[in-house]
């Protein structure tokens, strides 16, 4: 089932285009994307498997690491020393270990005029340089396989990873790192916690391309998924109900791009997993001198002038802590060009381990607290005002559009019936 969402997710002109790279704000009808959503067009014609491979060479910091990070690593490697038990011979170097040269020589390992001492070697064999090796390979890898299937048209930030990679895999110090093959979680943890900055970087950025070449494609575009924060980068795991919420929220911006025909948003703004911005993550024009705001995972209250009946239980009680209002996970609103407004709230649900059908009726009972907590901001005759996003293979009878149902359930196999909702619950149409 998960697999089918993945693939209706990746289908979705939305998802590509916005909530993959989840970065830049738009205004003025223009994205602010410049070379990521480069990128991302060449390859969207492509194998879309390479999508998430080149986002995190071009997001990543893989490259500033192999610039400015790097050089001081290999500075650190033509100096750094350690005592170790070696043999030596015939002259004598270090401190000798006489106790095992005896034991040599009476065992037959040593040859005469060779000796075990303690000495200061330089040492290649640290867990640390071979994560750092691992590291500069996956990069070569991945940056190489990209450029053979786009050439002159690879992202630069792509052409530069794989030019300093390969430089620093041709220095002898380190071609003299064992090559092991793989890597432990030890020896990663040990480049995490190194006491070189470098090496613990290496170490983070070793993890997640190695998190990025799982085998198997939900662990794949689960990774795919991108938080944005101070300009970095960083990928975080997703759960299936997390997918299918983003399934949902690609589908509702595709309706109203495509299906209702409002064009692309003229704003654009999200951070997948956060909830850092307040504001819609995009908006549309209406085409009548409106506009259509969506809103992820944020408490419509603040449309309300009053606080909300589920807030004032909070307020006049004692003991029950902090109340916090309820939020859907998706809210449309509306807002026509004399300031009248429509809102619709689209909450998805997954029902996990829970028998399905159970779960949807407690769902159903729920969205009837939503219509009594934010009555106050629907008018009576708007109809549907909550959908419930599932999916299960049902969705409404004729008669569920023909009396003006308050609440309507869509399957997200059925987009059409999702159109029909948002259509008439946002007063497309003539409704």
């Amino acid at each position: 089932m998960t697999n089918d969402w993945l693939a209706q997710l990746r289908g979705s002109p939305s998802f590509a285009t916005r909530l993959l790279p989840a970065t830049a704000s738009v205004v003025g009808g223009e994205a602010e994307r410049a070379d990521l959503d480069v990128f991302l067009s060449k390859l969207r014609q492509a194998d879309r498997s390479l999508v998430v491979e080149g986002l995190d060479l071009v997001v990543g910091g893989y490259d500033l690491f192999l610039k400015e990070e790097l050089p001081r690593l290999l500075d650190e490697l033509r100096s750094t020393r350690v005592d170790a038990l070696v043999e030596v011979g015939p002259a004598l170097e270090g401190k000798p270990d006489w106790g095992r040269t005896v034991l040599g020589w009476t065992s037959g390992a040593l040859a005469p005029g060779r000796m075990m001492s303690r000495t200061v070697v330089r040492s290649l064999e640290v867990p640390e340089n071979i994560a750092l090796r691992m590291l500069l390979q996956r990069l070569s890898w991945a940056s190489v396989g990209i450029l053979r299937r786009l050439g002159s048209r690879a992202h630069q930030t792509v052409r530069t990873i794989s030019g300093l990679a390969a430089r620093a895999l041709a220095d002898p110090l380190i071609q003299a790192i064992p090559d092991v093959g793989g890597v432990s979680e030890r020896t990663i943890a040990a480049a995490e916690n190194a006491a070189a900055s470098g090496y613990r970087r290496a170490g983070r950025l070793l993890r997640r391309r190695l998190g990025l070449m799982a085998v198997d494609d939900l662990s794949r575009w689960r990774r795919g998924a991108f938080v944005a924060d101070l300009g970095e980068y960083e990928f975080m795991p997703l759960e299936d109900e997390e997918i299918f919420e983003l399934l949902a929220l690609a589908t509702v911006l595709d309706v109203l791009e495509a299906d209702l025909a409002l064009g692309a948003p003229t704003s654009f703004w999200m951070r997948i997993g956060t909830n850092a911005r307040s504001g819609p993550v995009a908006r549309f024009e209406d085409g009548q001198g409106g506009t259509v705001d969506v809103f992820f995972d944020r408490s419509p209250a603040f449309l309300l002038e009053a606080a909300t009946p589920y807030a004032e239980v909070f307020a006049r009680h004692e003991g029950l802590g902090r109340g916090v209002d309820r939020r859907p996970d998706i809210c449309l609103v509306r807002t026509r060009s004399d300031h009248r407004r429509q809102v619709l709230f689209v909450e998805v649900k997954l029902p996990g381990s829970q028998e399905p059908s159970a779960y949807l009726r407690d769902s159903i009972y729920k969205a009837f607290g939503y219509l009594h907590d934010f009555g106050a901001m629907w008018t009576e005759d708007q109809s549907p005002k909550i959908v419930l996003f599932a999916p299960l293979d049902a969705g409404p009878k004729p008669i569920a559009w023909d009396v003006g149902a308050d609440l309507v359930v869509v399957s997200a196999r059925r987009r059409h019936d999702l159109v029909t909702a948002v259509t008439r619950g946002l007063g497309f149409g003539g409704f």
